[in-house]
């Protein structure tokens, strides 16, 4: 069965998410800083050296900015209806309790 758009976007954000804040990820932006750096004396520090860190990390934020928020929202949205459904659980069993204690003729 083949994927809708909104599907594959959906397991997208939940990898990058879920890979964002992992030692690997971490450790990879830290080579790449440090290879940028080592080339800056080749390269004579000059603004194609500064563009190749400039435009790949600005573009990588973006993605990943819209990306977590994806699944952030959506994890949120799960939350807000479990926490909706507890809350009504937990008004039914209140009820229910009133109506005990008023059939017992005794206050709840």
């Amino acid at each position: 069965m083949k994927k809708t758009l909104d599907e594959r976007f959906t397991d997208l954000s939940d990898i990058v998410s879920e890979q964002g804040g992992r030692w690997p990820t971490t450790l990879a932006a830290i080579l790449a800083v440090g290879a940028w750096g080592a080339a800056g004396p080749a390269m004579h520090f000059s603004d194609t050296w500064q563009l190749l860190i400039n435009t790949p990390t600005t573009v990588i934020e973006l993605f990943l900015g819209f990306l977590s928020l994806a699944s952030t929202n959506r994890v949120q949205r799960i939350v807000m209806a479990l926490l909706q459904e507890i809350r009504r659980d937990q008004k039914a069993e209140s009820l229910e309790v009133h109506a005990i204690a008023q059939h017992e003729g005794v206050e709840p």
